[in-house]
């Protein structure tokens, strides 16, 4: 528990405490890069990430670690086992945090989504007439 009060907890600023201490811990394994996926509450509730999300991402990076690569020349064996070359432009749910020439940084987005016809709680909205 990083910051006192319970409505504070989903803020930036502890999220951005929380990233450096996980930051300084894989430090002392000997943990030098990590791959990231971000996961919001999905379902039939809010798709998107909460606010603490940019502001982690930005304390592990800053703190010296590694966000993992995905690569403009990655193997993709699914096809018949041949190796087959994979543009960054593919992954189209990433949030790129750096594009280079030789590669781009990114982390991935893993919301479950759902695919039956679910609603959202909370009844009627707006004038009932």
């Amino acid at each position: 528990m990083k910051v006192k009060a319970d409505r504070d907890e989903s803020s930036p600023y502890a999220a951005m405490l929380a990233a450096q201490d996980v930051a300084q811990r894989c430090k002392e394994l000997g943990i030098t890069a990590l791959h990231i996926k971000l996961r919001a509450t999905g379902g039939n509730k809010t798709k998107t990430p909460g606010p603490g999300a940019q502001s982690a991402l930005r304390a592990l990076a800053r703190s010296g670690m590694k966000i993992g690569r995905i690569g403009k020349e990655i193997l993709d064996l699914s096809r018949a086992g041949w190796p087959v070359l994979v543009s960054p432009a593919l992954f189209h749910n990433a949030l790129v945090l750096y594009t280079d020439a030789a590669f781009v940084l990114c982390a991935e987005d893993v919301t479950p989504v759902p695919t039956d016809s679910t609603r959202r709680k909370g009844g009627r909205r707006g004038r009932r007439l």
